[in-house]
């Protein structure tokens, strides 16, 4: 019992274990962490390597945020049941083994069957590492435990980029996997020494009913997202998705409001507060996804840049992402979160405005001043979203609460990048069809047009009796890049209004009045 009590307290401020667990954390955070900002700089060449399409292979990304979103909530579960110090050996072990795996797949399919058992792997290992962070370091240093993870976070963001970015386009996107695997030896050995072992309090029981009725409504339903804007939303498919979807999620209401520990605890949404600042993280998790996976395609499908190329072109935002979370971290302890919310979206949202603008004649050097003010402005939404939500709820549902956002991380996560993949194959298609319909083939400006693409090939050597087939591939190609450029602007647009409409939800987490069992003091 004495065991116990000593590993559930914090360290004392001066003892080393607050800095063993940073060493520990640190270690296994460069495990998960590049391969995370990688796939996406990786996903054109992972699409060449297997021969797939944008909307079969965004599922590499989408599927992980599912199955990672799936696990989170088991945390304070498993942890009662085998203590912290296995549980964090365990995931991380596992983790490392299905990503050997995912290095190793043969075929698009294996890939994201590999990359299902990652995110079910490391689901809880991220609250896990917030959480011995927060119980590791004293009340007056916690501050400064944000800072530390954020900052790891970013070592992670710089190595795959310069490093990913690298490995992807010189030698094989499977090194990604494969790098900094190593260093997840070290960190399960100093696991053993600083990672507290007991469970934490009494043994919490696992809601099955709620878990399997979860992602019985959630994987049908993404499903039917991803296929409906592209095959069509009357498909037999798509209406099989919804009628699994509808009655699983109708099931997982029922079973979760009138479950005594629920696995996901929806009375939580009774408070207006809360429920306002679980509309921010769904729509912010969706808005950042769709930035990710917008920006790494565009630069490299249609600006034609090597993975290299696009890497170092995120590293400068991965490199200012450890500094503006500390700076931020620290504002939102003293300054109202609300009005940091409130700035960081709408800047989000200018972001995606100005994007709306790039064209393949965008200079490098202003793409990267984008990403860095995407980057800058994303780190005004993490620490004073967590505060504003947190201290709404009462003490003991703060732990819960911190895994529901996570989840809704997650679930934003995959329809974000299930969305974006759908939207951008659909209004390709629009704006080609467009672009032929008003395509006059006796207008001036087209026969200037071909007369210019004719005397191109002439100067070229091309025969005379090739001259017109290729003249009619080259204006196909032309309107078919000029269709994808215009789909890349519209989402980018739509990705800006979505971000003003967020400021409205974000005003609305209003702090809870402090009184007799008021809302807790995060």
């Amino acid at each position: 019992m004495e065991a116990k009590a000593r590993d559930a307290s914090p360290p004392d401020d001066t003892t080393p274990s607050k800095w063993g667990v940073t060493a520990t954390i640190t270690c296994g955070m460069i495990v998960i962490g590049p391969p995370f900002y990688a796939m996406y700089v990786a996903l054109p060449k992972i699409m060449v390597s297997f021969s797939a399409e944008v909307e079969q292979a965004q599922w590499v990304i989408s599927v992980f945020a599912i199955a990672e979103a799936m696990m989170m909530p088991t945390v304070g579960w498993l942890g009662s049941v085998i203590g912290s110090r296995r549980l964090y050996m365990s995931a991380l072990s596992a983790y490392m083994l299905f990503t050997l795996l995912a290095a190793l797949s043969w075929s698009i399919e294996s890939l994201i069957a590999f990359r299902i058992l990652q995110g079910l792997a490391e689901g809880p290992l991220q609250p896990l590492c917030v959480a011995l962070f927060y119980r590791s370091f004293p009340p007056q240093q916690r501050g400064l435990a944000v800072g530390i993870y954020i900052l790891a976070w970013a070592l992670c963001g710089i190595l795959a980029y310069s490093g990913g970015g690298y490995l992807i386009e010189h030698l094989s996107w499977r090194l990604v996997f494969l790098v900094t695997l190593p260093l997840g030896i070290p960190s399960l050995v100093l696991a053993i020494r600083f990672v507290p072992g007991a469970g934490e309090g009494r043994r919490h029981p696992l809601d099955v009913w709620g878990l399997l009725s979860m992602v019985g409504f959630l994987v049908p339903l993404l499903l039917a997202l991803n296929y409906g804007p592209r095959e069509g939303w009357d498909t037999t498919l798509t209406r099989v998705c919804f009628a699994i979807a509808a009655p699983a999620l109708l099931a997982f209401v029922a079973l979760e409001l009138t479950r005594k520990e629920p696995f996901v605890d929806l009375r939580l949404f009774r408070i207006f507060s809360f429920s306002m600042a679980s509309v921010v993280r769904f729509l912010h998790s969706t808005g950042l996804h769709t930035y990710a996976f917008l920006v790494a395609l565009f630069v490299q499908q249609t600006l034609g840049y090597t993975p290299l190329q696009a890497g170092l072109m995120m590293l400068p935002g991965a490199m200012v992402m450890g500094g503006a979370g500390l700076l931020v971290g620290r504002l939102a302890d003293t300054v109202e979160p609300r009005a940091i919310l409130a700035v960081g979206l709408t800047s989000l949202a200018l972001v995606g405005y100005t994007f709306s603008f790039v064209t393949p004649l965008t200079t490098a050097a202003w793409l990267v001043l984008l990403l860095i003010w995407l980057r800058v402005s994303t780190e005004c939404i993490f620490s004073p979203l967590n505060v504003a939500a947190l201290r709404t709820l009462p003490e003991a549902s703060v732990g819960m609460g911190s895994g529901v956002l996570h989840v809704i991380m997650g679930i934003g996560a995959a329809v974000g990048t299930a969305g974006t993949a759908s939207l951008l194959g659909r209004w390709t298609h629009h704006h080609s069809q467009v672009a032929a319909q008003e395509g006059n083939p006796l207008s001036l400006e087209r026969r200037a047009i071909v007369s210019g693409v004719e005397e191109i090939w002439r100067s070229a050597g091309e025969a005379e009796t090739q001259l017109s087939t290729d003249v009619a591939e080259t204006l196909r190609a032309y309107v078919r890049d000029g269709a994808t450029v215009a789909a890349f602007q519209d989402i980018f647009l739509l990705i800006a209004v979505l971000y003003l409409v967020t400021v409205i939800p974000a005003l609305l987490v209003v702090p809870p009045k402090r009184g007799k069992g008021g809302g807790s003091k995060v």
